[in-house]
């Protein structure tokens, strides 16, 4: 099963959400956050690669709150490097006046 988010429902116990990170800034960052709000967890560290917290549902508001700035302030640009980003950019407004010219030639004609 794909997850297109980083918190699920505890597979054992439904009472419970799991938080998971693989960036390890991410996770401590989670984990501090919690910790200044006095959120109870638990932390599975069975996996180093992987930062996984289990939270009760009673929490569920302030940890999701939590989560968003967590990812929020870790996310990475979808395209990492400035100089392709750029590129894309100026391929884009090529097409589109392109696009445009085309069209204003098609209405005059």
């Amino acid at each position: 099963m794909i997850r297109l988010h980083n918190a699920y429902e505890h597979p054992e116990q439904n009472r419970y959400m799991v938080y998971e990170f693989k960036d390890e800034k991410a996770g401590i960052y989670f984990e501090q956050m919690l910790l200044s709000k006095e959120i109870p967890y638990e932390k599975d560290e069975t996996d180093e690669s992987m930062y996984r917290f289990g939270i009760h549902k009673k929490y569920a508001k302030l940890s999701n709150e939590i989560n968003s700035t967590t990812l929020l302030k870790h996310k990475e640009p979808f395209i990492p490097v400035a100089s392709l980003r750029w590129f894309v950019f100026a391929v884009t407004i090529v097409l589109l006046s392109i696009a445009i010219i085309g069209y204003v030639k098609s209405l005059n004609a």
